[in-house]
């Protein structure tokens, strides 16, 4: 009798064969699974995958100059901030308050005339603040202040007339007007 000689590649292969339809073979016989309830359908929302927007800490908030910067007060300052939350009728306006005659000066563009910095929400503001004080104050305290005006606020803040040097004080402020913000400065004049 001849033996018959099978090559090593030929048997591995064999028990791949023999290997994938025996699995195949106890997967049929096997007994379906049980059948399992429906998942819940899920009654919350799909979760955001953006980053949320901070929110609004101060309505206005004064962001220039820093807290006792010294300032020449024929030069001016520039003031800038940020706005956030304000309503459809609110606007932001800056106040020069001088705590020794407890008054606070309306900071306006004299080309312009008074109005208002910002009149909606999520922005910025610039304005110069010039001048502040008078001539011969040596580092005099004024307190830069950001007002929220709701609409009667910023309709007192524009029926008011300046005074004889083209001030518009007010002693105090109007009471709907809300202060939001405030920065002590020195202010000084040769």
């Amino acid at each position: 009798m001849k033996k018959l000689v099978i090559p090593g590649i030929f048997v591995l292969v064999a028990a791949v064969i023999t290997g994938i339809f025996g699995l195949a073979q106890a997967n049929i016989n096997k007994p379906p699974p049980a059948s399992q309830p429906p998942s819940p359908i899920s009654t919350e929302p799909p979760r955001s995958t953006t980053v949320p927007t901070p929110a609004c800490v101060k309505r206005a908030a004064i962001t220039t100059p820093t807290t006792g910067a010294e300032i020449d007060g024929t030069q001016g300052v520039k003031v800038g901030g940020t706005v956030c939350g304000l309503g459809a009728e609110e606007s932001v306006w800056l106040f020069d308050f001088d705590p020794y005659d407890q008054n606070y000066y309306l900071v306006y563009d004299p080309e312009v005339g008074p109005q208002a910095v910002a009149n909606s929400n999520d922005t910025e503001f610039a304005m110069l603040d010039q001048p502040i004080g008078d001539p011969g104050d040596q580092r005099k305290k004024y307190v830069i202040t950001a007002v929220v005006a709701p609409t009667a606020c910023a309709d007192e803040l524009r029926k008011k007339k300046p005074d004889g040097e083209g001030n518009y004080v007010f002693h105090p402020l109007p009471p709907t007007c809300e202060i939001k913000d405030q920065r002590q400065i020195f202010e000084s004049q040769r």
